[in-house]
């Protein structure tokens, strides 16, 4: 178009083009700056380019003046209106089983969340909200509060966070750029790219651009940087998920993963979630194992806003002064259960701990056996 080579700014600016109902071309500009700031119109043949505060480019969202979170969210804002009608269409199918439910996530959700991660992917924090609906799909799934560990929500269903894939994505599109031919523009860029991220002027001066997270990443879990060199891709990904495998297994810092790991000793899908047909009971099932199923020893930790010493977490149902209402009590030695234990005597005949109780006994009957005794506990509570 005429006039669009004499346009000159001194800050980052894109132009973006609309075809009007009458067949015409308009042109909108946005100026990228880190604060609003008063920039005098642009004229085009004598009119005025009309300044844009936000443009979606290639279905993503870039902003003025924010970062690409702005546009992460954005594609948080439609994953999960495509989320809520997974869940309906689920709902309306009967469709419960949770392995069948997370795969359907991965190919309807997942490929919306993931859109550009190729660019953005890079930055831990245009995640966030990304890995926020991921979690709050899983938490709903399990039907466990939000406040669970988030660790536990994720071995539990044996998943992993989003960002390992993220970073799969990021390093085939690395493969597959240098594998274009020296003449493309994309690979070009790249080449560049890399070239200045090695020179010291510009470790020093720049440390946030795509090339230097992708070398931080890829010196984490292989012990170098192959920047620009072909690497397998699914063992550098098997590393990064047995990174997050151990830390899940060396937190020390939430006390309810104590209990969870000799539940739970593997990191992997487990098999009660697709073995238990009851919805109740499965859910039954998930609260007990993650702790949050409001005996005293979970609500000690956050009723009435005052945190309560483990050890004075004693059982209201028995009143006893010498135990604290935990599974263990709550499952093998409370007196008020006695006779729901006589009706499932079979569960007790070679469990003596919770462990025990959670891997020898049948999961449905274990729920069944967990319904029971909450109800009983209820009408006790509330007499």
């Amino acid at each position: 178009m005429e006039g669009l080579s004499s346009v000159s700014v001194h800050r980052h600016g894109g132009k973006c083009y609309r075809r009007s109902r009458d067949g015409e071309f308009r042109v909108k500009v946005v100026i990228f700056e880190a604060r609003p700031s008063d920039v005098c119109d642009f004229l085009l043949n004598g009119a005025v380019v009309e300044r844009l505060e936000s443009y979606k480019y290639l279905g993503f969202v870039f902003h003025a003046t924010r970062k690409l979170t702005f546009g992460t969210d954005a594609l948080v804002a439609t994953a999960r209106k495509a989320l809520f009608a997974m869940r309906r269409r689920c709902a309306l199918l009967g469709i419960r089983d949770p392995a069948l439910q997370c795969k359907l996530f991965d190919t309807l959700v997942l490929p919306i969340l993931s859109y550009g991660c190729e660019v953005w992917g890079v930055d831990d924090k245009c995640s966030i909200a990304a890995e926020v609906l991921h979690r709050g799909f899983l938490k709903h799934l399990l039907g466990v509060r939000k406040s669970t560990a988030n660790a536990m929500v994720l071995a539990e269903l044996g998943r992993f966070p989003l960002q390992i894939h993220f970073w799969q994505q990021i390093l085939r599109y690395h493969h597959r750029t240098i594998a274009l031919d020296n003449t493309r523009l994309v690979k070009l860029a790249m080449v560049d790219g890399f070239t200045l991220d090695t020179t010291q002027s510009s470790q020093t001066a720049a440390k946030d651009n795509w090339q230097y997270h992708l070398g931080v990443f890829l010196h984490e879990h292989t012990g170098q940087q192959q920047l620009f060199h072909q690497f397998d891709i699914a063992f550098i990904v098997e590393r990064a998920k047995h990174k997050h495998a151990f830390q899940y297994f060396t937190d020390v810092e939430h006390s309810s993963l104590v209990l969870y790991r000799t539940l739970q000793p593997e990191y992997r899908y487990a098999d009660y979630l697709s073995t238990v047909k009851c919805l109740s009971n499965r859910r039954l099932l998930s609260r007990f194992r993650s702790g949050c199923h409001g005996l005293r020893v979970d609500t000690g930790r956050w009723a009435d806003n005052a945190h309560i010493d483990r050890a004075d977490r004693l059982c209201l149902v028995c009143k006893s002064l010498d135990y604290v209402q935990d599974e263990q009590h709550f499952a093998f030695d409370c007196p008020a259960y006695n006779h729901i234990r006589a009706k499932h005597v079979n569960l007790f005949q070679h469990s003596y701990t919770v462990a025990s109780f959670m891997f020898m006994c049948e999961p449905n009957a274990c729920g069944g056996f967990l319904r029971e005794c909450f109800a009983c506990r209820k009408n006790i509570l509330t007499v």
